[in-house]
């Protein structure tokens, strides 16, 4: 998420340019991508629309149900998941180097 989800980036941001950057979000172009391809019609492309809302303003109902599924599922094993020991915090945030 960025300031492409909201209002925010209007305040210091011509809006040409934050419409530009919505219009690359990566779930909207792969709409596009397969709707060109003959994947998805439009209509199917266009029944769950999430793009140009607020990261505040999305709900489970602007996803298909299995998207939604699919990551609750993978939220309750994070929370059921033990906590990492501290010498892990800093482990795959930056390239290993030997």
């Amino acid at each position: 998420h960025g300031d492409h989800d909201d209002d925010r980036a209007a305040k210091y941001r011509p809006k040409d340019e934050v419409e530009e950057g919505r219009s690359r979000d990566p779930i909207a172009v792969m709409k596009r991508q397969l709707v060109a391809l003959g994947h998805m019609t439009k209509e199917e492309a266009e029944q769950h629309l999430a793009e140009n809302k607020g990261a505040g303003e999305v709900t489970d109902i602007d996803f298909p149900e299995e998207v939604v599924a699919y990551l609750n599922e993978g939220v309750q094993y994070a929370i059921k998941s033990p906590l990492p020991e501290a010498e892990e915090g800093g482990m795959w945030v930056f390239k290993e180097v030997e």
